[in-house]
């Protein structure tokens, strides 16, 4: 179990993409969901994980994360998950000593560019990259969660 504590933004321009550093293709979807709790199926192309996030709480909360086999993911995401599977290639990056992740989503959600920062610690200070649009931090309109069962 950790603390997840992280920050979201929408993109602004391409910037972004000369300090790539990988780039991995992602599929998620929603096994359960519940206010403020979900258990989610993520499938990358040689490995996939269950996650249960639990409520969040002065700008965290707890995740357990498990590795799982990577047949039974895709069963779950084919036979298991509420609403559509959310397909995305994400982009990680290094700025000012903290790991970026830009996701480039496809299908449904096509042209929607996002980033997240994962924190240390809840209300961390951080310096923005340039690339940074508006914060959506929170914004029921970006919780995963939403962006699973169509917007």
């Amino acid at each position: 179990m950790r603390i997840e504590a992280k920050r979201k933004f929408l993109v602004s321009g391409n910037g972004w993409k000369a300090s790539v550093a990988k780039a991995i293709h992602l599929r998620d979807g929603l096994v359960m969901h519940a206010p403020g709790t979900k258990l989610r199926v993520r499938r990358e192309p040689n490995r996939a994980f269950l996650t249960y996030k639990g409520p969040r709480s002065a700008g965290a909360r707890r995740e357990f994360n498990y590795e799982i086999p990577c047949n039974d993911a895709d069963i779950l995401l084919s036979d298991h998950c509420e609403g559509v599977l959310v397909e995305r290639t994400r982009h990680m990056l290094h700025h000012d000593g903290l790991v970026w992740m830009v996701d480039v989503y496809e299908g449904a959600l096509e042209g929607t560019v996002t980033a997240e920062v994962e924190l240390d610690y809840p209300h961390q200070d951080i310096s923005l990259p340039g690339w940074v649009g508006a914060e959506v931090t929170g914004n029921p309109e970006y919780l995963h969660a939403t962006m699973l069962n169509g917007r």
